[in-house]
């Protein structure tokens, strides 16, 4: 549900983002992180703050202005660069865009930027300008929650194998990442007293599928499937994993990352 104020910054940036990235966007194979993701942190980004609306609009009349764009925006660089240092290109990509926003832009720039090209520095939270850290926070909690469940599932098998880690190291490269996620999620969610325990359930999921005890087969089973099906032949996930015939399926693994996604998208 959009609140009063988030939903006043979608009418008036939405359209012309969207217009921006499809273009950006077009004819670049990187589902991980494309605009699907980018609408679900912005979604998770106004759920978080649903019910303490006043509390980030006394801070500054223009928070959920900067925060659609830096939701909209964080990741874009990964389309240059597939590293974790991708935050300065998103950064760049954001300046372009901005450039050729049409109406005047009311508000200081250069925090959000800041907030964009340093997004995955899970310590750059030091700044005294309360209104800063706030949209730090927001995105960066709504940016982890995306990395959880099956959906976090895949966008981490894709993005590490894009950036040619070897698969035996996958799985516990994501369960390494994914823990400093979850531990900055309580962090930021105990600092903004934000009560949300679907993170626990979704973080869980997560680790049920790579942790080693969880199914008969090695999680590696599930990357080298990933990479094989879907990554190699750049398929588009929400409709290989839809239309896969489930039933050949013998790896009890795999057949539960595909449930599992199939369900989150269609929530």
């Amino acid at each position: 549900m959009s609140t009063q104020h988030s939903k006043l910054a979608e009418d008036k940036w939405e359209k012309s983002i969207l217009d921006y990235l499809s273009i950006l966007f077009k004819d670049q194979w990187i589902p991980s992180h494309d605009v699907t993701h980018h609408r679900r942190v912005w979604q998770n980004a106004k759920e978080f703050i649903r019910s303490i609306e006043s509390k980030f609009q006394k801070e500054d009349e223009y928070f959920f202005e900067k925060l659609i764009i830096t939701s909209f925006f964080h990741d874009t660089g990964l389309l240059r660069d597939k590293s974790e240092l991708h935050g300065k290109l998103s950064r760049d990509i954001c300046v372009d865009f901005l450039q050729q926003y049409q109406d005047k832009i009311r508000f200081d720039t250069s925090g959000m930027l800041e907030v964009i090209e340093n997004h995955d520095k899970k310590n750059y939270l030091d700044s005294s300008d309360k209104s800063f850290n706030a949209l730090f926070d927001i995105l960066s909690i709504a940016d982890d929650f995306d990395a959880f469940g099956a959906i976090g599932a895949y966008r981490y098998m894709e993005i590490y194998l894009m950036r040619n880690i070897k698969l035996d190291l996958i799985p516990e490269n994501i369960l390494i990442n994914a823990a400093k996620r979850h531990s900055n999620f309580i962090v930021v969610l105990n600092k903004i007293q934000i009560p949300f325990p679907e993170m626990n359930a979704k973080y869980d999921e997560l680790k049920n599928l790579f942790s080693a005890l969880s199914f008969k087969e090695n999680a590696v089973t599930l990357v080298e499937w990933v990479n094989e099906s879907i990554v190699k032949p750049r398929n588009i996930p929400s409709i290989y994993l839809h239309d896969v015939k489930k039933e050949i399926i013998q790896n009890e693994r795999i057949l539960a990352f595909i449930l599992k996604y199939n369900k989150e998208v269609n929530r």
